[in-house]
């Protein structure tokens, strides 16, 4: 048997009782059937138990675990990774509104660009930093639309947003 928890405050109550504990975050397209679970387990946690997380979780989609010094790392890219996308998608749809685009419209192409995207990423052939090379070098209007993120600080800005989510789960497990 083996507790499941969020919260590392509540974690260290149970270390001493040599209780196994595992420690799960799921993204928010859980309700769509296609998540992302990340894990990390304490010492008493036996492979009996990590398997039976592992097919209890990956039933609902990918699972990765991870030592417990990266797991907050780690919830930024799968809880404020769709907040990301989302946040993305709304400020395309608000520049293609800005053009006289139907917004529904506008939603329905930003969604299926990220969703081919998506599967170029899954396929890895080639790394993110590639594949948008190669899209600034298929059309002269992307690379003229990536030099402006870039001025406008959108890459470090994902970075910095990256450790402010990552100290954030540090702080709340005091």
């Amino acid at each position: 048997m083996f507790l499941l928890y969020r919260n590392k405050e509540r974690w260290g109550e149970h270390v001493w009782m040599g209780t196994a504990v595992v420690r799960a975050f799921s993204n928010m397209p859980l309700v769509m059937g296609d998540i992302v679970t990340i894990w990390s387990s304490n010492a008493y946690t036996d492979i009996g138990d990590l398997q039976t997380i592992l097919d209890i979780f990956s039933d609902l989609g990918l699972v990765r675990v991870f030592d417990e010094e990266m797991l907050n790392a780690a919830i930024f890219l799968i809880t404020a990774g769709p907040a990301f996308l989302y946040m993305l998608a709304s400020a395309l749809c608000e520049g293609a509104e800005s053009f006289l685009f139907d917004p529904r419209d506008a939603q329905k192409l930003i969604a299926n660009v990220f969703h081919g995207a998506s599967l170029m990423l899954q396929e890895g052939q080639k790394s993110a930093v590639d594949l948008v090379q190669l899209a600034a070098l298929s059309y002269e209007t992307n690379l003229a639309s990536l030099h402006v993120l870039e001025k406008e600080g959108f890459r470090s800005g994902v970075i910095q947003a990256m450790i402010a989510c990552s100290e954030r789960a540090d702080e709340m497990e005091k």
